[in-house]
């Protein structure tokens, strides 16, 4: 969703590129406390938890 956002070129001007911005938020906002709701944990990806051992 977010690579038609950027990839578009007939979306550069502001107000469209402003709404869907919006609506692509939202909806990670929506799937976000989806998540949360169903107990859903997020993996840190290697590299964070490789530089919190090494610190």
């Amino acid at each position: 969703e977010i690579e038609k956002i950027w990839s578009s070129p007939n979306q550069i001007n502001c107000e469209s590129l402003s709404r869907n911005l919006s609506s692509t938020l939202e909806s990670f906002r929506s799937n976000l406390e989806n998540a949360t709701d169903q107990n859903c944990t997020c993996q840190p990806p290697l590299e964070t938890v490789q530089q919190h051992m090494s610190t």
